[in-house]
């Protein structure tokens, strides 16, 4: 068994196999993937905001019709998965373009979990702990997630309070309120590069450079950085306090020009 195990980490590491080949295919038309042999190409990676049928991605196909635009963007993952990747897409679609994109939010937190947070299971302690060590783990978690909203399924409700006008703490997503619980001022230090986060950046840039070096020197690089809800404006943030956030600069989340971003 730990043989069997140890040969998907070393499989992953290397990515001896393309272990996202079902979510290209799920953003992508067949044509899609086929006209990229016979035209230039722009490849979009990043995590779910990239990875949705209705992301930027789209608004770039529209304005660009002689290109193909080609969405490889994966759910929950970071700069860590995106380097692995990077050759193979390289080699697959030789893109002219690249846009990469960068989320505030938790690409920190993904890099370095509060794991140490004594207000979390031990099991999800547990995991944090290893899943930046065994980067399977985290591969094994993205698989378990869509089993989780298969058997969750009639408990899923039309709400979504992300965009409504209505907004309920008790049908937010359950992940946000474990960040916050996890640590209130976590999101804070990743915005504001505090408390040790800015050592993670640093080790994030490296992380950074390394999937930048493996792009050809002919293909432009863009990369886009979203920022997080509660940096918009203060109706963001107050929701964000009451699902657990406790930001002590709140009225300094809305400068532009904020560490993570510059850095």
């Amino acid at each position: 068994m730990c043989l069997y195990f140890f040969s998907w980490e070393v499989s992953y590491r290397t990515y001896l196999i393309d272990f996202y080949k079902n979510e290209l295919k799920a953003l992508n038309t067949k044509d899609a993937l086929e006209d990229s042999d016979s035209k230039s190409v722009i490849l979009a990676m990043g995590d779910s905001f990239t990875a949705d049928p209705n992301s930027y991605v789209r608004t770039v196909r529209n304005l660009v019709s002689k290109a193909s635009v080609i969405n490889s963007g994966i759910p929950g993952t970071c700069i860590r998965e995106a380097a692995l990747m990077a050759s193979l897409r390289m080699r697959k679609f030789k893109p002219k373009v690249l846009l990469y994109q960068i989320y505030v939010g938790n690409d920190l937190i993904e890099f370095k979990p509060p794991y140490l947070s004594k207000n979390l299971s031990f099991t999800r302690r547990c995991y944090w702990w290893l899943s930046p060590k065994i980067q399977i783990l985290g591969y094994i978690n993205f698989r378990l997630r869509f089993i989780r909203q298969l058997l969750h399924a009639e408990i899923e409700t039309d709400e979504n309070p992300k965009i409504i006008e209505h907004f309920s703490t008790e049908h937010y997503d359950a992940r946000t309120k474990m960040m916050f619980k996890a640590d209130p001022q976590d999101l804070e230090n990743c915005i504001f590069l505090k408390n040790r986060r800015e050592s993670d950046m640093a080790n994030y840039v490296r992380k950074l450079n390394q999937f930048l070096a493996q792009i050809p020197d002919d293909c432009l690089v863009y990369v886009i950085v979203i920022p997080h809800c509660i940096q918009l404006n203060p109706t963001y943030r107050d929701r964000m306090i009451q699902l657990g956030a406790q930001p002590r600069y709140p009225d300094q989340l809305f400068n532009v020009h904020f560490p993570f971003f510059k850095n």
